[in-house]
């Protein structure tokens, strides 16, 4: 998902004017939610999928089909439709969030870390 985020950051959005953007293209959450803009609709499902990994990670995974079903519900919510996903690309979100999970856990304090955009 190139157009998530970090993808609009990485792109010279500043990061304090993305909920502003979303806000004017439809977003569920505001007063006139609907069928977002199409500029959106990937920034929407990336933050989607960002929830549904967040709850996979804080209890025991999911199966994949729950957490496409989960991430379907997600996507709905927000008037947007899910793109496909793959066990493999499960695996692989959820491999990369534990590995940096690992990481992050035994940080000494005042430790930073860098994550770079590609």
């Amino acid at each position: 998902m190139r157009a998530g985020f970090w993808g609009h950051v990485a792109g010279g959005t500043h990061p304090e004017d993305i909920q502003h953007i979303v806000k004017q293209a439809g977003h569920a959450s505001s007063v006139r939610a609907a069928t977002p803009d199409a500029h959106i609709v990937e920034l929407l499902q990336a933050e989607r999928l960002v929830e549904c990994f967040e709850a996979d990670m804080w209890s025991e995974p999911s199966d994949y089909q729950t957490l496409r079903d989960v991430f379907s519900a997600a996507c709905q919510s927000s008037h947007i439709d899910p793109p496909e996903l793959s066990d493999d690309q499960i695996d692989t979100i959820r491999s990369s969030i534990s590995a940096f999970a690992k990481q992050w856990i035994a940080a000494e304090i005042g430790e930073t870390f860098q994550l770079h955009w590609n």
